[in-house]
């Protein structure tokens, strides 16, 4: 879900990881996530910051991502 307008943006939102293999090929079982995204909007060009993350049972390990992204809008 998120919330949009002329100059910015945030959305928010669930994962579930739909498959996972380890190196023993191990299937692990999945924990449900969170992704968080918002940034600006410059004319066509887009600033912001975003962060995914995405845990697992047995082993418990985690995956996370963040950081900033620019893009541009085609029209």
């Amino acid at each position: 879900m998120g919330i949009e307008n002329e100059k910015g943006y945030i959305k928010a939102g669930i994962t579930r990881p739909f498959s996972a293999r380890t190196q023993n090929d191990l299937k692990p079982k999945f924990r449900y996530g969170f992704s968080a995204e918002g940034g600006i909007k410059l004319k066509a060009f887009l600033i912001g910051l975003f962060y995914r993350y995405s845990g697992f049972e047995d082993p418990d390990s985690k995956m996370t991502q963040s950081g900033l992204f620019i893009g541009y809008r085609f029209k």
